[in-house]
């Protein structure tokens, strides 16, 4: 993999370097798998048409013909796996069917044991599990449009991935692509986001702030052992970036897995650092990395992903004494147990 040059640029108000297209693609899952597929998740990458694109962009919730879902969002489709806000059946746009696609997941499904995690060139779906009974486990390509259908992250892929880097001139679209993770029922407590800047593993995060893991503390050290090496052995020597964001998991047999990528900046999310702070270390002399946990209850941070829980007509529902009872219904099929 060749070295990408950051280009600087100060934000006139946080005065954090906004990343670069380059840096932006050298983050999607397509530039990084093939270097790295040794120390990650197995996964099946599957080139997007346009017309999917426009599907996945299209309003309201109306699955290709020929495809069904295995969550608890079956209860609410019609038998032409249909569920749309627009009621126009006479727009030919709405008509979507995709056998090959269909196809392509399937088979991958199986390759993958049974169970797959979607994401698209940058983003999970994982605020669209709410739909999903709160998982992103996919079993059907059904499965896998309706979470990429409900996802917020997923079309900021599609129509904003690069407004938040420094201007440049005119660039060539960017294809898309559908990856499929096996499906891996990670513990969310061994999880850890990394800050890389010059070169040098600067921080690391528990990636769940949101939760107080008591017997992490036990832990802190040889487990910031275990990262630092993985860097030092895995990444470092592969992942050219000056700076850039990786996430990981540590098994229970104290190995580590890569998870993904991310850029350098505050489209990124900092965890228990923040950015300002992070940037301040890219002048210092300080080699030592910094390692935060939550430490206590009073440390729990807020959940990013709670606004996320149920679409915006469910929040209106909730807030109308009338419909309470429906609220409850509704609710009783979409927060179910992560599996």
């Amino acid at each position: 993999m060749t070295s990408i040059p950051a280009v600087p640029f100060v934000s006139e108000k946080k005065k954090i370097q906004a990343p670069t297209r380059a840096e932006i693609l050298a983050c999607q899952f397509t530039s990084w798998y093939p270097e790295f597929r040794s120390v990650t998740i197995r996964s099946i990458i599957i080139p997007l048409e346009d017309a999917f694109i426009r599907f996945i962009l299209s309003d309201g919730i109306k699955l290709p013909s020929g495809t069904n879902v295995s969550s608890c969002a079956k209860f609410h489709l019609e038998e032409d796996c249909s569920w749309s806000s627009d009621d126009n059946e006479d727009d030919d746009d709405d008509n979507y069917c995709f056998p090959e696609l269909n196809a392509k997941i399937e088979e991958a499904i199986r390759q993958l044991g049974g169970a797959v995690m979607p994401k698209l060139n940058w983003s999970a779906p994982k605020d669209g599990t709410w739909i999903n009974e709160g998982s992103m486990k996919c079993q059907t390509p059904g499965d896998v449009y309706i979470l990429l259908k409900s996802s917020d992250f997923c079309s900021h892929d599609l129509l904003y991935a690069f407004s938040n880097c420094e201007k440049q001139d005119q660039a060539d679209s960017v294809p898309y692509h559908l990856i499929l993770r096996k499906w891996c029922n990670l513990h969310v407590s061994m999880e850890f986001r990394c800050f890389v800047t010059q070169r040098k593993l600067a921080a690391v995060s528990q990636r769940e702030h949101t939760q107080y893991y008591p017997y992490l503390k036990n832990e802190k050290d040889s487990i910031l052992d275990l990262i630092v090496n993985f860097y030092l052995r895995c990444i470092r020597p592969k992942f050219l970036l000056q700076k850039f964001v990786f996430d990981c998991y540590v098994d229970k047999n104290q190995k580590v897995f890569l998870i993904d990528f991310n850029v350098w900046g505050q489209s990124t999310d900092s965890l228990l650092f923040d950015w300002e702070e992070l940037n301040d270390y890219c002048f210092s002399e300080n080699h030592c990395t910094i390692f935060r946990l939550v430490e206590n209850e009073g440390e729990v941070r807020h959940n990013p992903l709670a606004s996320y829980r149920a679409p915006i007509d469910a929040i209106d529902l909730a807030s109308d004494s009338l419909g309470a009872n429906s609220f409850e219904e509704f609710i009783s099929f979409c927060s179910k147990n992560p599996k």
